[in-house]
């Protein structure tokens, strides 16, 4: 199966959301994965996973990580992490 040339992703981190808004991501066939335009984000495959304190989310739908990226907010909001 081909791989996507765009995706889109988020995570959160011990410091909260990388982004209030899904970021677009570009596959790079050197590194073989795909990254964010300001270099700071890669991912390696779609879906959710976890490295460290980190969780990610990835998929080729922009609305399926805006619904991640809400319930990671609702749920810092819930606990009290998440001022605003």
């Amino acid at each position: 199966m081909p791989r996507a040339k765009v995706i889109w992703g988020n995570l959160v981190n011990l410091s909260g959301l990388y982004s209030d808004r899904p970021v677009r991501l570009k596959w790079d066939p050197e590194f073989g994965n795909w990254w964010s335009a300001d270099g700071n984000m890669a991912f390696c495959k779609l879906g959710e996973h976890r490295e460290r304190h980190v969780v990610m989310f990835a998929s080729k739908s922009r609305r399926d990580v805006a619904l991640w990226t809400k319930g990671v907010k609702a749920m810092a909001h819930r606990i009290g992490c998440l001022v605003g």
